[in-house]
């Protein structure tokens, strides 16, 4: 009799012993459950944060390469306005041609050279290549010209003009220039640039493939 006792009180202890490590087995599972799912949702929260991060990060890279641009062209800008200051005569100052510049009025900017069908003169006139202020252009490229097709209502033939192309392909264009010519189609804001002397009746390929561009004027004097 004794025997069987001790036989169903150990059955019971085993029983309770197994149910004990089932409900612990069980328990262990949920807790393993409930750590994955919150590794995964911190693992959620981390890739976000990480890619707002990175957007974050790439569009103040992407503003700092504008400034620096910006800042980079205003510092051509200051170093070609400096170089011919002194060889021209010119009295504004650097600063006050910055902020005149980032105030003016865009002009429309077309080129012309001293083909026929450009300046509707034939070699043997005796005008030909002579601008509206007489100037001989004959032999003259676009640098050693620097002449511009201004309305004289708007820039008084003669000034001396400091043009800056807004479009960063244009910008070897940038440069000091006098407006020693005019143009029936040159009216209010628009400029016609000299490109040179290509001793030809038709348009220069250089002339043509310049189309129209925009500039900010700042007449200097």
């Amino acid at each position: 009799m004794k025997a069987k006792v001790v036989l169903i009180t150990i059955s019971a202890v085993l029983i309770i012993i197994f149910f004990f490590i089932l409900m612990n087995k069980t328990h262990a599972k949920e807790m393993n459950d409930l750590i994955k799912t919150n590794e995964n949702y911190l693992a959620q929260v981390h890739s976000k944060h990480y890619k707002e991060k990175t957007s974050i990060e790439t569009q103040l890279d992407i503003a700092d390469k504008i400034i620096l641009d910006k800042e980079s062209r205003i510092m051509e800008l200051v170093q070609d306005v400096e170089k011919w200051k002194e060889y021209l005569g010119v009295k504004k100052t650097t600063d006050n041609i910055v902020a005149t510049l980032n105030n003016s009025t865009n002009y429309k900017v077309t080129a012309y050279d001293l083909s026929v069908a450009s300046c509707g003169k034939k070699f043997n006139d005796r005008s030909y290549g002579k601008t509206a202020n007489g100037t001989s252009l004959k032999g003259l490229d676009l640098r050693s010209a620097s002449t511009i097709s201004t309305d004289p209502s708007v820039i008084p033939l003669g000034s001396i003009v400091y043009l800056y192309f807004t479009n960063p392909k244009a910008k070897q264009y940038n440069g000091l220039y006098i407006s020693n010519d005019t143009g029936s189609a040159i009216k209010g804001s628009r400029i016609d640039l000299f490109f040179g002397d290509y001793k030809s009746t038709l348009p220069a390929k250089e002339a043509l493939e310049f189309g129209i561009q925009e500039a900010k004027a700042v007449v200097l004097q």
